[in-house]
């Protein structure tokens, strides 16, 4: 998978299956592959931004700002789209909601429930599902006493060394230092 910005190619991500690999694996480690590639080439478009625009600086803030909240249902979207939204919104919580489960759940095609998704909503459907159970964490983390652990577990994450790192990345703190942060406002 090539990562471009700009046209350019930054790197290739290559994920190694083997026969034993089960499709539920792959599709999951195709998942984070893309939130991955996404928070990169985000990080990456800003800096660029702010190189090459020194009247419209844009900070690291800034730019995870464009990617926190998902998508609502809007006028316009076909019927599959609208229920794999609604189906995103009920079932963030399970782990095991994935976009080929979304997918089969509205009777479609991985791939092409991720590309009508994609074109309709302008988002991918796994960065969906992400930022999903992101602001259902933030939620918690501000309004709960619960560990962060638990709270990763109530938001559809089952590692929680990946949910506290990937809330780093998400919102530049720890989920630790953002309970602390949002306490003291």
């Amino acid at each position: 998978m090539p990562i471009l910005i700009d046209g350019r190619c930054l790197a290739i991500c290559m994920l190694a299956i083997d026969s034993a690999t089960t499709m539920l694996t792959v599709d999951r480690n195709v998942e984070i592959l893309e939130i991955l590639v996404e928070n990169f080439v985000a990080r990456h478009i800003g800096r660029l931004r702010c190189a090459n625009d020194s009247d419209h600086r844009l900070g690291p803030a800034q730019i995870r700002e464009q990617y926190e909240v998902p998508v609502t249902v809007q006028d316009g979207w076909s019927d599959a789209v609208r229920r794999a939204v609604e189906l995103i919104d009920a079932g963030f919580a399970d782990p095991d909601l994935t976009v080929s489960s979304v997918a089969s759940r509205i009777g479609l095609s991985r791939d092409y429930a991720s590309h009508r998704f994609r074109v309709e909503t302008g988002q991918r459907m796994s960065r969906c599902i992400f930022l999903r159970r992101m602001l259902h964490a933030r939620d918690l983390l501000i309004t709960s006493s619960h560990r962060v652990c638990q709270i990763a577990l109530n938001s559809g994450f089952l590692n929680t060394d990946w949910f506290s790192h990937s809330f780093h990345e998400h919102t530049g703190l720890t989920p630790t230092q953002f309970r602390r942060h949002a306490r003291r406002r």
